[in-house]
């Protein structure tokens, strides 16, 4: 997917819980996005997601302000 160009969606409107770890692979994710400056977007909406990103200071850099 990520030698392909264009967007990559994700949709998280079933996340209930989030850990570290998974929130570290987003994070990586974006990125190796980043170098073709494209980003995750993000179908639905959860706020188990939004709370852990707050939490850890990485909504922004996720793009999930909108969320």
């Amino acid at each position: 997917m990520l030698e392909k160009s264009g967007e990559i969606t994700l949709d998280v409107s079933k996340v209930e819980s989030i850990d570290t770890a998974s929130i570290q692979v987003l994070c990586a994710l974006q990125k190796s996005l980043a170098v073709t400056d494209t980003r995750i977007n993000w179908s639905g909406k959860s706020e188990a997601l939004v709370r852990a990103t707050n939490t850890l200071g990485v909504t922004e850099f996720l793009c999930l302000t909108e969320q």
